[in-house]
Order: structure tokens, then C-alpha cells, then sequence
């Protein structure tokens, strides 16, 4: 069984919370879907699991530092 590797990310924005979101999912999908291909892998609802991991990371980003 393979380890699964834990990653802290922490959100610089640029702009506001919507387009710093935009702009942090196209990166991390192009990344993924790099992956997924590399591995013969599909994910079907990768758009659906991005919108929502970005909003969570942005709300939490925004929570932390008061934002």
C-alpha cells in the first residue's frame, strides 16, 4: 500500500477571492489532469472536485488571515 504525501497549500490572492480562485484551479487542474493522463487515469467529475477543493482552501485561506 502506498503512502498517501500531505501538502500544505497557502493561498496568495491576486485580485479578489474569485479570480484568485480561477486562477489557482486552472493551474492545479492542467497539473492534475498531467497526472491523470501520465497514469492512464480518467476523472469525470474533476471539475466538480476542483470548484469545490478551491472554495475550501480560499474560505479557509480567508478565515485565517482575517480576509
Amino acid at each position: 500500500m502506498t503512502r498517501k504525501k500531505e501538502i500544505d497549500i497557502e493561498v496568495i490572492y491576486a485580485g479578489t477571492p474569485e479570480e484568485s480562485a480561477a486562477i489557482f484551479r486552472a493551474l492545479i487542474k492542467n497539473t492534475i489532469e498531467a497526472v491523470l493522463k501520465r497514469n492512464g487515469a480518467v476523472a469525470n467529475n474533476l471539475d466538480n472536485v476542483l470548484d469545490n477543493f478551491v472554495q475550501e482552501l480560499i474560505h479557509n485561506s480567508s478565515s485565517k488571515y482575517g480576509g
